[in-house]
C-alpha cells in the first residue's frame, strides 16, 4: 500500500506525455498524483520503482523535487534539526519547572514543631528541588506524619503554590488528664548502684549510692509518718543506677576499606532497569527519582568509582575498634537521657586472624518502674 512505501515526488521534462506514461506502465512501475504541465509531467512514485525507471527510461531526465508524506516531515526535521531540539528542550523543561519544588514553607510559631514536621517531610522527598507529588501522595504522607507524632499533631495540612509547597500545621494540647486512683510503688527493674533519684509523687526510701535488687522499692505509695501510713497514691519518679553489662565481640583482624576516587558518572534509571551500562568498573550509586511518566519512575543515579583496599589491624587498633563496636552494641539499648560511664576490657584472644574480646560496660541507666500494691485495710477490733 502506498502509506508503507517511502515516496518522492519526481518531475521530468517532456513533450509527449501520454508516450512516458506508456512506458511506465509497460515496465510495471505504479505512479500517483499525476499533474500535467506545459512542458513538464509531475507525479508521485515509490524510491524501488524510481531507480527501476531511471536504469529502463534513460532517454528521460527525471528530477526529484522531494519526498512526500512522512519522509517529507523527516526530510524537514533533519533541515531544521536545531530548530526542532530547542523545541524538544523547550517542552522538556517546561514540564520539568511546572513539576519541581524549589521551596517548602512550614508555617508554626514553635520551632520543635516546625522541625518535626520538616524533618518528617524530607524523609518523604518533600524538600527543595524534589518532585511534585500527587494529591494521593500528599495525603498519604500527611497522615503517616499524624500517625507517627499522635501526642504533638493535632491537623496538618500540605498545599501546592505554583512552584512551593505550604505547610500548616496545629499542635496537638492535651488537657483531658484523667483523674488515677490506682495505688502503685516505683521500684528497681534491675540490680545496680544509685546515682540520681527524681521523683514527683511518693516517698524516696532509697538514697544515692545504695545498692538495689532488682524488685526493691524506690519510691514508696505509702506516705508514712513515725512508721504510720497516713496517705497512699501512685508513687511517680525516675531512677537512675549504674548498671553493668558484660558483651562479647568478635573482630576479623583482616578488614576492607572502601575509598572513593573522586571520579563520577550519570546514569538514568527506569524503575530498577539501568538506560546505560556504567563505564566504572567498581562504583557505588546514589538513587534519586525525578518523576514519575506512565505509571514507572524514573531515578537519576550517580555512580562513584571507588577504589577496595585490603587492611590488617593491628592488636591496639583491634581492641579500639572491638570497644567501639561494644560501645554501638550498648547503645542500642539506651535512650537519650541514659549514657556509657566506663568501658574496660575483660580479656582478648587471636585465633585464626579474628580476636576475640570480652567488654565490660558500666551504663546510668533508669532502672525505675511503676508497680501497683493494694491497700491493706486495718481490723476493726
Amino acid at each position: 500500500m502506498k502509506n508503507k512505501k517511502h515516496f518522492i515526488l519526481v518531475s521530468v521534462k517532456v513533450k509527449n506525455k501520454n508516450k512516458l506514461l506508456l512506458k511506465i506502465y509497460d515496465n510495471g512501475v505504479s505512479i500517483y498524483n499525476i499533474k500535467y504541465y506545459k512542458e513538464t509531467l509531475e507525479f508521485e512514485i515509490d524510491v524501488k520503482d524510481y531507480l527501476k525507471l531511471k536504469k529502463y527510461l534513460v532517454s528521460y531526465k527525471f528530477n526529484i523535487k522531494g519526498s512526500t508524506g512522512i519522509y517529507k516531515l523527516f526530510s524537514i526535521i533533519k533541515t531544521k534539526k536545531v530548530f526542532f531540539l530547542n523545541i524538544i528542550l523547550a517542552i522538556i523543561l517546561l514540564y520539568i519547572f511546572s513539576n519541581i519544588i524549589i521551596s517548602v514553607k512550614v508555617i508554626h510559631s514553635k520551632k520543635y514543631i516546625r522541625d518535626i514536621v520538616s524533618n518528617s517531610l524530607e524523609e518523604f522527598d518533600i524538600k527543595k528541588f524534589s518532585w511534585k507529588k500527587n494529591y494521593k501522595e500528599l495525603n498519604e504522607i500527611k497522615n503517616k506524619i499524624l500517625k507517627k507524632y499522635p501526642k504533638n499533631l493535632e491537623w496538618l495540612e500540605i498545599e501546592k503554590k505554583g512552584m512551593s509547597y505550604v505547610i500548616r500545621v496545629e499542635e496537638r494540647i492535651i488537657t483531658d488528664i484523667k483523674e488515677d486512683n490506682s495505688l502503685c510503688h516505683v521500684v528497681a527493674k534491675k540490680s545496680g548502684v544509685l546515682r540520681k533519684i527524681n521523683y514527683d509523687r511518693g516517698q524516696a526510701i532509697k538514697q544515692e549510692g545504695d545498692y538495689v535488687s532488682e524488685g526493691d522499692i524506690l519510691i514508696s505509695g505509702e506516705i508514712k509518718f513515725n512508721e504510720e501510713v497516713k496517705n497512699a497514691i501512685c508513687a511517680s519518679g525516675e531512677v537512675y543506677a549504674e548498671v553493668w553489662y558484660s558483651t562479647s565481640v568478635k573482630l576479623p583482624l583482616n578488614y576492607e576499606k572502601v575509598k572513593k576516587t573522586g571520579k563520577k558518572r550519570y546514569n538514568i534509571s527506569w524503575n530498577n532497569t539501568k538506560i546505560f551500562r556504567s563505564r566504572l568498573k567498581n562504583y557505588e550509586t546514589k538513587k534519586k527519582k525525578l518523576f514519575k511518566l506512565f505509571g514507572n519512575n524514573i531515578y537519576l543515579l550517580t555512580e562513584y568509582e571507588v577504589e577496595y583496599e585490603y587492611n590488617k589491624y593491628n592488636e591496639k587498633e583491634a581492641l579500639n575498634k572491638a570497644l567501639e563496636l561494644s560501645n554501638n552494641k550498648i547503645n542500642l539499648k539506651l535512650n537519650e537521657k541514659e549514657h556509657i560511664i566506663d568501658q574496660k576490657v575483660l580479656k582478648n584472644s587471636i585465633n585464626n586472624s579474628t580476636m576475640y574480646v570480652e567488654v565490660f560496660t558500666s551504663v546510668e541507666e533508669i532502672i525505675s518502674k511503676q508497680e501497683n500494691f493494694i491497700k491493706e485495710e486495718k481490723e476493726v477490733e
